[in-house]
């Protein structure tokens, strides 16, 4: 993670007193085509606080980031369009009459029923990943012909919560799969949406850790603005 205050682009400015640069990406060719614009910067405040972290990190958002590192640096990263999937299929699909149409962290899991529906999702698509597509049409039969289901404004909240488990499951049935149990993974992301995956990856028997987002995002530019080759002003 050091080399990314080594490979920073210049900015031209019209104000001699400045020194801009823009902090680079990273790209990956093997084993997958994969980019990442902005999260290097979250995962080098992680290993500006732990210079020789290894394991896993999550960072969720529209495009969930999952990265591998090994003594502080990335050895590979995956990335996952949950929260995208999440928004088309509430938003553009059949199921736009069954589901509430919010984030993919949308709904409060401390409502049993709705934690229940979305660990359920969780395992179904851990479970059966190939039955995926099946499964998320079975949320519109559920909302149809299923009378254990709520009658009220809260059956939608219910049908959301598995619909997310569902999504979630099926990046976590990848992202995990090389994990051993009990293994430590790190988020980085909005509290809301790490909680979300916190409940998941807990009941799954994955320990967590959750650091701040914006101080992880201020530590990495600290980082690279102190690995910055000499006489450098990152802003």
């Amino acid at each position: 993670m050091a080399a990314l205050g080594q490979r920073l682009t210049a900015v031209t400015t019209r104000d001699a007193r400045m020194d801009v640069h823009i902090v680079p990406g990273v790209c990956q060719h093997q084993p997958a085509f994969d980019v990442m614009r902005g999260e290097e910067t979250q995962l080098a405040g992680l290993v500006a606080s732990q210079p020789h972290y290894s394991g896993a990190v999550c960072l969720p958002g529209t495009h969930a980031k999952w990265a591998h590192l090994d003594n502080g640096r990335i050895t590979g990263f995956n990335t996952f369009m949950s929260g995208e999937l999440y928004k088309l299929l509430s938003q553009d699909s059949v199921l736009k009459h069954s589901v509430l149409k919010h984030s993919v962290a949308g709904g409060d899991l401390t409502d049993q029923t709705q934690r229940s529906a979305y660990l359920d999702g969780i395992d179904t698509a851990l479970a059966t990943p190939e039955r995926i597509t099946a499964e998320l049409f079975g949320i519109r039969a559920r909302d149809l012909l299923d009378t254990r289901l709520p009658s009220d404004t809260s059956r939608t909240a219910v049908l959301s919560a598995r619909l997310s488990g569902l999504v979630l499951g099926l990046e976590l049935a990848s992202a995990t799969a090389s994990l051993p149990e009990n293994s430590l993974v790190t988020l980085i992301g909005d509290a809301v949406l790490c909680q979300r995956y916190q409940s998941a990856l807990e009941h799954l028997g994955y320990r967590v850790s959750i650091a701040a987002n914006a101080d992880m995002i201020l530590a990495g530019l600290g980082q690279i603005h102190h690995a910055r080759p000499a006489n450098r002003t990152v802003t």
